[in-house]
């Protein structure tokens, strides 16, 4: 059942237990024939931008400038903070295994990391590519799961608190590189043109994610060069083939699929009977949460 709206109580994994107002907010209702289990939440990654990052001396870090997901799992694995003067202004990556709670109403995220951790972890060049090396010394170094192993979304769990969860009280294992996927930043994809069986349909205007895993649940494509400016959700696992050099994303839907689908309104719920009229649209199952 949904919840009331307004700014309630923090749960885990750093979630808000309402919405604020003068944000995007999505929340999703159960399927039919689900085990009954808590309502997530999915939340524009745009509105993120400029919250306040505070540490765990209870200090303002900085603020949320960007995001690098996987390409493979769609899932967010770094918060690109922005420092202040007090580490000259860098850019610093935390993982959202780091996170301690998320502040909705206040606009403010807060780490379960140190000022004396930041400064001392690895630093990343991110005018290059994430490297490797580079997140296995990471993961080594906080102590935190390596998200690449294991069967889950986060390795060893399907969310950042189930993955810790499975390795409490272990000692930090050896560091073990992942695959050859990449990570890419959110603010390099939000932009690429969308193209679908026939044609192109618009471009990724931003994506809604869900608060739990941080995985990216749909790409929202902005038609407006095309039937007039509506917003579309396409979840990101139909993409068969991406283009990085020329960026442009290809789904394989149709675009009178695309034309039949639901207009997404930042206002309303996506729930049971909006996914179902998104199935019916694009003729295949919309996987639930």
């Amino acid at each position: 059942m949904l919840r009331p709206r307004g700014v309630g109580p923090v749960l885990r994994d750093g979630l808000s237990d309402g919405w604020q107002s003068s944000r995007s907010v999505t929340r999703r209702g159960q399927w039919a024939g689900a085990t009954e289990r808590e309502d997530h939440v999915l939340r524009r990654l745009r509105d993120y931008e400029n919250f306040e990052v505070w540490s765990l001396e209870g200090r303002e870090l900085g603020r949320v400038e960007d995001f690098y997901f996987d390409e493979d799992k769609w899932t967010v694995r770094y918060i690109v903070v922005t420092t202040g003067t007090w580490l000259t202004g860098r850019s610093v990556l935390a993982s959202p295994l780091s996170v301690d709670r998320l502040r909705w109403n206040d606009g403010r995220v807060d780490v379960r990391l140190t000022e004396a951790q930041i400064k001392a972890a690895p630093s990343a060049d991110l005018a290059q590519p994430v490297s490797q090396q580079w997140e296995a010394e990471y993961s080594m170094y906080y102590g935190i799961p390596n998200y690449w192993t294991g069967p889950g979304i986060w390795g060893m769990g399907m969310t950042p608190t189930e993955a810790l969860s499975a390795v409490e009280g272990t000692p930090p294992s050896t560091p073990v590189p992942r695959d050859t996927r990449h990570l890419r930043s959110i603010k390099e994809v939000a932009g690429y043109h969308i193209h679908a069986r026939d044609g192109e349909i618009g471009h990724v205007d931003d994506f809604l994610t869900d608060d739990r895993s941080w995985t990216i649940r749909y790409l929202m494509i902005d038609t407006s060069n095309w039937i007039g400016g509506r917003t579309v959700l396409i979840p990101p696992e139909w993409a068969h083939r991406i283009d990085w050099a020329d960026k442009q994303v290809y789904v394989d839907v149709t675009r009178e699929a695309v034309k039949e689908s639901p207009e997404y309104d930042p206002a309303a719920d996506i729930d049971g009977k909006y996914e179902q009229r998104l199935a019916d649209a694009y003729r295949r199952p919309v996987k639930p949460l």
